[in-house]
């Protein structure tokens, strides 16, 4: 698994909720994309609204930062990418 973060970038208005950010619209598309193909685990915000965390099925870390410059937050700076690492897991309570 890889563990996508993404922080508020300089087209980020902090007085809307993630739907309500420029470019939300194109943004969702491009994840529920990655959804549909099977490829995220987990997504969402921080309800701190610090960011956003997303756990990606994929063996090279490349690969997902390769996919998520794509993103229309990450090309516009409104929530770019900041980190993207391999994640082992050890436990997991979702799989029954």
């Amino acid at each position: 698994m890889i563990v996508v973060r993404m922080g508020p970038g300089s087209g980020w208005d902090p007085a809307v909720g993630s739907r309500g950010q420029r470019l939300w619209d194109e943004h969702a598309a491009f994840m529920d994309d990655l959804f549909d193909r099977g490829l995220i685990e987990l997504a969402g915000p921080l309800a701190d609204g610090s960011g956003a965390l997303s756990v990606i099925r994929s063996e090279s870390v490349d690969e997902v930062r390769s996919w998520f410059e794509a993103d229309p937050w990450t090309v516009h700076d409104v929530l770019p990418v900041r980190e993207v690492q391999e994640w082992t897991i050890f436990l997991d309570g979702r799989s029954g």
